[in-house]
C-alpha cells in the first residue's frame, strides 16, 4: 500500500463525513474494480469504498446518506490483502451490508442509505 495515498483517501472522506476516517480494505470486487473498509478510529464506525481505476471515493456512517469525491492520489491504490467478495456473495459488519454482483457492488447502512457502483463505471447514491 502506498502511504501517501492511503492518507490522502483517509483525509477526503474524513472531511467529506466526520464519522469516517481512515480505512483498510476488509473486501476487494473481483478483477479489483473497488475496495471497501470500515474506519479506523474513532466511533461510531464508517464504511469506505474506493475504485482504483479512477480514485473515486464513496463512504457513510451507520445511519447517514453517503458522499463522494475523486482524489488523484488514490488513483491505483490496492489492498492486495484485501479478501475477493465473489460474485453472488454479501458482507455485513457494524450495521453495514454490502453484496458484489457482475453489474457492480452495492452498499447499505442499517437505515437503508447507500449506493451501487458500476464494475467499472458510474454510480447510483440512495
Amino acid at each position: 500500500m502506498k502511504l501517501p495515498a492511503f492518507l490522502a483517501l483517509a483525509t477526503a472522506v474524513g472531511l467529506a463525513a466526520p464519522a469516517l476516517a481512515a480505512a483498510y480494505a476488509a473486501f476487494r470486487t473481483p478483477g479489483e474494480a473497488a475496495y471497501c473498509g470500515l474506519s479506523e478510529g474513532e466511533a461510531p464506525a464508517g464504511l469506505i469504498c474506493w475504485t482504483p481505476n479512477d480514485g473515486f471515493e464513496i463512504g457513510m456512517g451507520q445511519r447517514g446518506r453517503p458522499s463522494h469525491d475523486y482524489n488523484k492520489l488514490d488513483k491505483g491504490l490496492r489492498q492486495n490483502l484485501a479478501r475477493v467478495l465473489r460474485f453472488g456473495t454479501s458482507w455485513a459488519d457494524a450495521g453495514f451490508r454490502c453484496v458484489s454482483r457482475s453489474t457492480g457492488l452495492t452498499c447499505v447502512n442499517r437505515v437503508g442509505h447507500g449506493w451501487s457502483l458500476g464494475r467499472y463505471k458510474g454510480y447510483r447514491v440512495f
